[in-house]
């Protein structure tokens, strides 16, 4: 039979576990709180895909009952969350950045967005999560094809259902903002609200009111790189 806990020496203890707690964040710097965030979110995402993360297949397709996915972009949608911190592509701040995991070059080196062979290489794994974090943003397929600079359909739903294309440099540059800003997002709120944030109207300046899908639909890249700058300001604690 366990040994019942003193009801008293269990509040004390737990009155010392919060006190100890708020002074250690106290004492943290913003990078530190930063890291920890970050682990955090791994966690969950790591434990929520063992509970209920699922591969697409080319039968299925998307959940909300998408075009059917080819065998090289079926990922799970549970996974971009996670994806975005183990396999950050590209990084855009002021110009375009490629991580090692993906195609072998080193961290922090600028990418030849001129050379077809890393557009191509790049295209294979921006176009399948570019629709997934779309279809997690809960986005119509013409906002969607807006954030692509417009698009035409033909392009679109050809990319939509999976067919290999070589992106420009614009669209990989819209791609990278993109799936920068779902990220600096799922650091900074929980996922609910990360994938809602887009679509919510927005009470800060630069917004007039509006949804910022609406913003960085309207201003194409340059509104791209300042909401992205605002969320890293955000993320910094500024």
């Amino acid at each position: 039979m366990a040994k019942e806990k003193n009801p008293h020496a269990v509040a004390l203890s737990r009155l010392g576990a919060q006190k100890g707690g708020k002074a250690r964040a106290a004492a943290l710097s913003a990078d530190e709180r930063r890291e920890i965030a970050q682990k955090a979110s791994l966690a969950r995402w790591d434990k929520e895909k063992k509970k209920k993360g699922r591969l697409l297949t080319p039968s299925r397709g998307l959940e909300s009952g998408g075009p059917p996915q080819t065998p090289s972009s079926a990922f799970p949608l549970a996974q971009l969350h996670k994806w975005m911190y183990n396999t950050p592509y590209m990084e855009v701040g002021s110009m375009a950045t490629l991580q090692q995991p993906l195609a072998g070059f080193s961290t922090q080196r600028t990418v030849d967005l001129s050379s077809r062979d890393v557009r191509e290489r790049l295209s294979r794994s921006a176009i399948p999560a570019f629709f997934k974090l779309a279809h997690a943003w809960q986005l119509h397929d013409e906002s969607t094809r807006q954030l692509l600079g417009g698009v035409s359909n033909g392009v679109f739903y050809q990319l939509k259902r999976g067919q290999k294309k070589t992106l420009d440099q614009d669209k990989l540059t819209r791609i990278s903002l993109l799936l920068g800003i779902f990220k600096v997002l799922n650091i900074l709120y929980s996922r609910k609200l990360a994938d809602a944030w887009v679509n919510l109207p927005n009470s800060n300046p630069m917004f007039e009111g509006e949804a910022p899908l609406r913003y960085v639909i309207k201003g194409g890249v340059p509104a791209l790189v300042r909401v992205r700058q605002l969320l890293d300001a955000r993320r910094g604690g500024r």
